[in-house]
């Protein structure tokens, strides 16, 4: 069984602008982090869910997120992410070319980390 010893949990609404209807529209995120397992199975366990973000980034500002999901200590402090992502759009701009790649996302959810029993 787990071990909750510490558990932080935030609902949050990101205002974004829609451009197709020139006004705001409300994005929904919900993060969670616990710590779970005991002993030397402990590892931190981090949630975090997000639906109707539109979303449109510059295709260098990709080429940097790498490092915030990256995990180098891993063997040392164990991490279990998860990332849920539900009725979004991502659009990422390259100067170079003429129509940005676009992403519209139903329900996805990503897991890094050793699969747990949870």
């Amino acid at each position: 069984m787990a071990d909750k010893a510490a558990a932080v949990s935030t609902a949050s609404t990101l205002v974004q602008n829609d451009p197709r209807d020139r006004g705001y529209k409300e994005a929904q995120l919900q993060f969670k982090v616990f710590a779970e397992g005991v002993g030397e199975d402990k590892y931190a366990h981090v949630i975090a869910k997000i639906r109707e973000l539109n979303l449109s980034l510059d295709e260098q500002v990709v080429s940097y997120l790498g490092p915030f999901v990256r995990d180098d200590n891993q063997e040392e402090d164990p991490l279990f992410l998860e990332l849920n992502i539900e009725d979004s759009k991502i659009q990422i701009v390259n100067p170079k070319r003429k129509n940005p790649l676009r992403i519209h996302l139903g329900d996805i959810k990503i897991e890094d980390g050793e699969e747990r029993k949870l």
